[in-house]
């Protein structure tokens, strides 16, 4: 899944990813910065999404970070970043990640074990 993101990581102002599903386990996580990857953990980033409830795409600011929810079929895709990132850039590279990602996640069976994005 890295190499689903690595052009999105790529991106000025992006300071990190997360796929995460509905009942908060998480499946990918990249972050730029340790700091941040340990303010993230499950317990915090489980309540964050019970707090969503039925949102399909948010864009939230908080005083030093920006965050874009996107809701997928197995949860959320959450992109941190700082407040300057080019948005429509960020949503761009997420609607061509989107199907891509979902046929990583929902692979079973053989499928899954020969994933070339796993």
């Amino acid at each position: 899944m890295k190499r689903l993101f690595a052009e999105l990581m790529q991106t000025v102002g992006i300071c990190g990813v997360v796929v995460i599903t509905f009942n908060g386990k998480i499946l990918h996580q990249n972050h730029l910065d340790d700091e941040l990857g340990d303010q993230l953990t499950q317990p915090v980033l489980h309540q964050f999404i019970d707090t969503l409830g039925i949102i399909q795409e948010a864009d939230i600011i908080f005083a030093r970070r920006r965050v874009y929810v996107r809701r997928i079929t197995v949860g959320f895709l959450l992109v941190l970043m700082l407040p300057p990132a080019p948005m429509a850039m960020v949503r761009l590279q997420i609607d061509t990640l989107i199907p891509q990602l979902e046929a990583a996640t929902t692979a079973k069976g053989l499928k899954k074990f020969f994933s070339r994005y796993s």
